[in-house]
């Protein structure tokens, strides 16, 4: 089987965690299935160029090791700028980008073309397969669907860009039964619900430090209105004077300094660490070094720190906000309401009192279970030959 990738986002040197989820994906993917080729294509819109030349220029990096090829290419910004100003600007692109990647791929064959998130990944793979004759899937990772900010879409209606690639799919995967639910709500055909999957290889097990004093909740996420960070300030400054306990918080982002005055003003901030922006092993050190992982977002289509935490066997506490209810069950973790600091507190309370409850080890199965490399990868493998079956 050879099947092409287009990711809508996909690491590099300069943003090298931009999509790494979909790239350990392939990466696994081609590892546990050394019978398949792999090719990932991925358009880069984002490159800082250094001269009015180069932003006339392809500029395309390749690599390939056994059955796996990377290919990111990237395309002019005046181009693209142009395109945006005219009529038609969505469509014309993308055919524009379609036709660059087949002749790029000139002489490859191909069976399946799997697009990761329905714009623009998703919308390229329907002119491509269209071109190729070959059946496509789309993984919708994007969340709120159907993305309020997106030309056309409203609450009660989607942009005939989404429609159109979602609709012509061969199979639409959604990352959460909250995400598939949503989708088919709007006349789309029912998604089949694979979660994204924990690089293992990273993310490992370690036994639970029950007399950890202070308690230590970890948090990491893009600093976001999303996140529901201001939640949990206000819900930390409601314990903190009850138990020993302190707060650590990974990643960066726009409102990063009104947490920080937010923490200084509920007098907490001597008990809240800011780690700023983690790499992948600095963010696993900080998993094994937590009692307890917390995110309080206000949306999630899945939630992959969640997931990383119980790779480690740390118990989680999180919101009824979409993904995080596939992940959390009793032997995991808690849920709270959106929104909510004092739910959040309570429930923060309550792991603290029970901690001694969690057995990590069961906690780690359970990721083993549903969330491992090797799991989700079969299932991705499984859906790719019964597309192929009915296409015959």
């Amino acid at each position: 089987m050879k099947v092409l990738i287009i990711p809508s986002w996909y690491p590099s040197a300069s943003s090298p965690l931009n999509g790494i989820f979909i790239k350990e994906q392939v990466v696994a993917l081609a590892k546990f299935f050394p019978q398949h080729s792999f090719t990932v294509y991925h358009i880069s819109e984002f490159l800082k160029y250094e001269s009015l030349y180069k932003s006339f220029t392809t500029i395309k990096h390749k690599t390939s090791k056994d059955n796996l090829t990377e290919i990111t290419c990237c395309k002019n910004l005046l181009l693209f700028k142009i395109l945006n100003k005219l009529k038609l600007a969505i469509s014309a692109k993308h055919r524009f980008f379609a036709k660059t990647i087949l002749k790029d791929l000139k002489g490859k064959e191909f069976d399946l073309i799997h697009a990761h998130v329905s714009f623009p990944g998703g919308y390229l793979a329907m002119f491509l397969a269209d071109k190729l004759k070959i059946p496509y899937i789309i993984t919708e990772h994007m969340g709120p669907f159907p993305f309020p900010q997106f030309p056309y879409t409203t609450q009660q209606n989607i942009s005939i860009y989404l429609r159109n690639a979602l609709g012509k799919a061969s199979q639409i995967v959604a990352v959460s039964h909250s995400l598939a639910k949503k989708i088919a709500s709007y006349d789309l055909p029912a998604p089949v619900v694979i979660p994204n999957m924990v690089n293992d290889s990273i993310f490992k097990y370690s036994p639970l430090e029950i007399n950890h004093v202070p308690f230590k909740f970890f948090s990491l996420a893009i600093l976001s209105f999303q996140k529901g960070y201001d939640t949990l300030l206000t819900a930390f400054s409601l314990i903190h004077n009850q138990v020993k306990v302190k707060l650590t918080i990974g990643g960066d982002g726009s409102v990063l300094k009104q947490l920080q005055e937010m923490a200084t003003s509920l007098k907490i901030d001597e008990d809240v660490i800011w780690l700023g922006a983690l790499n992948r092993k600095q963010s696993y050190s900080q998993f094994q070094d937590c009692n307890c992982f917390v995110l309080p977002s206000r949306h999630e289509s899945f939630g992959i720190v969640y997931a990383e935490a119980l790779a480690c066997g740390k118990p989680i506490i999180a919101t009824r906000c979409g993904g995080p209810e596939d992940i959390v069950k009793d032997l995991n973790g808690l849920l709270c309401e959106i929104d909510d600091p004092r739910s959040l507190a309570d429930a923060m309370l309550t792991m603290i009192k029970n901690y001694g409850q969690y057995d990590s080890q069961q906690i780690y199965q359970d990721f083993v279970n549903n969330f491992s490399a090797k799991v989700v990868t079969s299932q991705i493998e499984k859906l790719y030959n019964n597309v192929l079956e009915k296409t015959k």
